[in-house]
């Protein structure tokens, strides 16, 4: 179960993230009255829906105003791996390559106030000369979704239990960062430990057993629904890998081991 995170949703803070849909690139007028529009058309879906189901062909795309997405991949036997999130401020579910299928289900892991902003791609496609701000705005959502694809690999592959969080926390307040919605260095997460397990493949008794030792190293707080880090150059480290296998409580846990922990294996 997820826990639905609303401060986001606010007029206010829906106009801001309008402007974060830009990502530092200049819309003429005409663009940013197309992005506002599309902006207030957006309408809520609930947690657990889904959003476009695997194989569905990516023809159009989604614009989060508020709330969190998950592309998924799924096991056979109901294990679930979340390959990338989308948070306020950003695309979701879409493709620049024609004929692009989706390769996992998109998912609501919040309440989602979503706008169709098939439009916007469609005017960035096949008139960029007429629309070069919105066409530089996928071309870079679409580089983002590669470099974040990147990472995930890296994070599940090759990071222990406490660089995954770390990694992640870094990447999500720099992602809110830009889209407005941080305070201080507070960002929004309305996730279960459950849901960041999946995330990072790791079991729900490792989540929170990591998460205990970086609150225990005053790295980062936990409350109300936010996250905060506490020592960003410290995160970094850990993150980078600097500190690797040398910290001094939290191992390598892989989503193999993971698996057979949660179903009581030894």
């Amino acid at each position: 179960m997820v826990t639905t995170f609303t401060a986001e949703a606010t007029p206010d803070l829906e106009r801001q993230n309008a402007s974060g849909l830009k990502h530092g690139i200049s819309l003429n007028d005409l663009e940013q009255a197309l992005v506002d529009a599309c902006v207030a058309r957006a309408s809520v879906l609930d947690a657990g829906r889904e959003i476009v189901a695997p194989g569905t062909p990516l023809h159009g795309a989604k614009y989060i105003v508020s709330g969190w997405v998950g592309q998924t991949k799924m096991l056979d036997d109901g294990r679930r791996q979340i390959v990338d999130l989308n948070v306020a401020g950003e695309l979701t579910a879409f493709d620049l390559h024609p004929n692009a299928k989706a390769k996992g289900a998109y998912v609501c892991l919040s309440s989602v106030r979503l706008a169709d902003a098939s439009e916007l791609l469609e005017r960035a496609i096949h008139h960029p000369s007429q629309f070069p701000g919105l066409a530089a705005l996928f071309n870079a959502a679409d580089d983002q979704v590669h470099a974040r694809l990147a990472d995930q690999i890296l994070r599940v592959g090759r990071m222990l239990a406490h660089e995954r969080m770390a990694h992640l926390a870094l990447d999500l307040y720099q992602r809110f960062t830009r889209a407005g919605l941080c305070a201080g260095q507070s960002f929004p997460m309305p996730l279960t430990q459950e849901v960041l397990g999946d995330v990072l493949g790791l079991s729900t008794v490792h989540v929170n057993r990591t998460l205990q030792q970086l609150r225990r190293d005053h790295l980062l707080r936990t409350s109300s629904g936010r996250w905060e880090i506490l020592d960003i150059e410290h995160m970094r480290e850990i993150a980078s890998g600097a500190r690797g296998a040398d910290h001094h409580v939290i191992s390598q846990e892989t989503p193999y081991r993971s698996h057979r922990i949660a179903n009581g294996l030894s």
